[in-house]
């Protein structure tokens, strides 16, 4: 089983041509695609971005199988499911999942882990690429309290972790599975860290990331979080499994313009600049693939005013994960090292 990190330039700058044509002012077809199908969540945590949001919609199966078909007609070969709402609450995803491993896509998750059933957990070993389960609390009292559900969810969540770790071994996967850990107002400190890094390790997840809440009630001022940056720090060199990120932000926030290269659709159709939306929807909502078709969309005038729009001074109010790839692209291009790769 191959445990080596994938690392940012193996990714992005695999997309040498794709690069180029948005340099140069043009679009590109995107490679990656986050999907939001599910406006319906089984739990209630208290710093969930999607927050009075959720309406319990999801897309219905016929037209989830024609976005799929017409994102792979596209070029799409990466696809990731995510909320929004709870992704492995959709009834139809072991089809969705079988679909893309026959086309010859790969596939990933970010998802509660409460809802990881034998099927899926199959499929995610032989076919996924990446699971990340966001567990957010590192034991059942602070798990209970935050996500407003019970010991046995917590009980039920853990076994999925330690069933699909286990199934990974067994079949020597490459299936990366990762935990992410909430930080907020109620979950910080160093129990905090060392109970989720123990657990992690405990449960042989593949690596572990803590992540502030940048949401009220949740969000911790600038100087907690300061502190928590610091403590954290001091634990990472010690730590039994690999920490990625920490709770090191990537701002200040660079110029986005690679954002091409992936497209967001939630449960209606619509597609988005980025997954990064749900408080700017206005301003980054594309078209709607559903209706009005793929080139018409991705195409359109309206999504290059959109580019050139995006106000990254927006951006620095998350931690975005493509800040590093904008970084690493421009320094490559920069010193004239991507030629070399």
């Amino acid at each position: 089983m191959n445990t080596e990190p994938r690392t940012y330039f193996d990714n992005i700058l695999s997309h040498y041509e794709s690069i180029r044509t948005l340099q140069a002012g043009d679009l590109c077809l995107p490679r990656f695609a986050t999907l939001h199908l599910s406006n319906r969540c089984n739990h209630r945590c208290g710093g969930c971005a999607y927050a009075g949001k959720l309406d319990g919609a999801m897309m219905e199966r016929e037209d989830a199988f024609r976005l799929i078909s017409m994102l792979v007609k596209a070029g799409v070969r990466g696809f990731e499911f995510c909320g929004g709402g709870e992704p492995l609450i959709l009834p139809y995803l072991p089809e969705l999942l079988a679909y893309l491993a026959d086309n010859g896509c790969s596939f990933g998750c970010l998802t509660n882990g409460s809802l990881l059933r034998e099927e899926l957990q199959d499929l995610f070993v032989r076919y996924g690429t990446y699971i990340r389960m966001s567990l957010e609390a590192s034991n059942f009292q602070e798990y209970t309290y935050y996500t407003g559900t019970s010991t046995a969810e917590w009980e039920r969540v853990v076994g999925n972790i330690r069933d699909l770790c286990r199934k990974r071994d067994e079949h020597e996967s490459d299936l990366d599975i990762g935990i992410k850990f909430a930080v907020g107002k109620s979950m910080r400190g160093f129990r905090h860290y060392r109970d989720g890094i123990d657990l992690a390790a405990s449960l042989k997840v593949s690596n572990v990331q803590f992540k502030a809440l940048s949401h009220e009630p949740e969000e911790l001022s600038e100087e907690e979080w300061r502190q928590e940056c610091v403590l954290l720090s001091t634990m990472e060199p010690s730590s039994p499994i690999p920490i990625l990120n920490g709770l090191g932000r990537q701002g200040p926030a660079p110029q986005c313009w690679l954002n091409p290269l992936h497209t967001v659709v939630d449960h209606q159709g619509d597609t988005y600049l980025c997954c990064y939306y749900y408080w700017r929807e206005d301003t980054h909502r594309i078209g709607n693939f559903l209706r009005d078709g793929f080139d018409a969309v991705w195409f359109s005038e309206h999504h290059r005013e959109l580019i050139r729009q995006i106000n990254w001074r927006e951006c620095d109010k998350v931690n975005c994960k493509f800040f590093r790839h904008h970084r690493l692209v421009e320094d490559a291009f920069r010193g004239g090292r991507i030629e070399f790769l």
